[in-house]
C-alpha cells in the first residue's frame, strides 16, 4: 500500500518492485491467509490465479503510464502464475499439451510486448514440455530425436525469416502495442 501511495507522488520504476513482490508473496500464501483448506492443486490454481490479475495490473499499467512502471509487475506475476501452473502437475496429456500451448501463448505475448521475461518463462515451459515427451513418451522411440532436430532446425528458420522481416512485423503489431513499445517513426514524434 505504501508503495502505490509513494508512486502517486514520485514516478520512480523500482517503486514497483516491493509492490509487486508483496503481491508475489500474498499469491503463495493467500489460502492461508484467507483460511481455507484446500488441497496443493488448489491451492498453486489459487496462485496462479493471483499470478494472472498481476499480469493484467501490468498490462493496463503499460497501457496507461508513459514510463516502464510494470516490468517487476510482469516479472512476479509471470513467478506466480507460471510456478501456479507448473505446481497443478496435470496428470494426463492433454494437460500437459495445454501447458505446452500456454507457454507458446507466453512466447507470443513476450513477442507483443517486447518483454523477454515472457519469452524466458515460455520457453522454459516450452523445454520441460519437450523433456516430458522426450524422457516419458518417446523413451525408446529411434525417430524422435530426428523429430526434434528437425524441429529445432524449423525454429532455427523460422527465427531467420522473422529477423529478416522484423520490420514489416514490428510496423503491423504497432497499432495494438502500449504507445512506448511501438518502433515506428510515430513514437518519436
Amino acid at each position: 500500500v505504501v508503495g502505490i501511495l509513494a508512486l502517486r507522488w514520485v514516478r520512480y520504476p523500482f517503486l514497483t518492485c516491493p509492490v509487486a513482490f508483496a503481491l508475489w508473496g500474498f499469491s503463495l500464501s493467500a489460502a492461508a491467509c484467507l483460511q481455507l483448506d484446500l488441497t496443493w492443486k488448489d491451492k498453486a490454481g489459487v496462485t496462479a490465479a493471483i499470478g494472472l490479475l498481476i499480469l493484467v495490473a501490468s498490462f493496463l499499467a503499460d497501457r496507461r503510464f508513459e514510463m516502464d512502471l510494470s516490468f517487476w509487475g510482469y516479472l512476479f506475476g509471470l513467478s506466480a502464475f507460471w510456478g501456479g501452473i507448473v505446481s497443478m502437475d496435470s496428470d494426463n496429456e492433454f494437460g500437459k499439451a495445454l501447458f505446452a500451448l500456454l507457454n507458446a501463448v507466453l512466447i507470443l505475448a513476450g513477442i507483443y510486448l517486447n518483454r523477454r521475461v515472457f519469452l524466458g518463462f515460455g520457453t522454459l515451459g516450452l523445454l520441460i514440455y519437450l523433456c516430458h515427451l522426450a524422457g516419458d513418451i518417446f523413451e525408446n522411440s529411434p525417430l524422435f530425436p530426428f523429430v526434434i532436430a528437425f524441429l529445432g532446425l524449423g525454429i532455427l528458420l523460422g527465427a531467420v525469416y522473422l529477423r529478416r522481416h522484423a520490420e514489416w512485423i514490428d510496423a503491423s503489431m504497432d497499432r495494438w502495442r502500449p504507445m512506448r513499445f511501438r518502433t515506428n517513426t510515430e513514437k518519436r514524434r
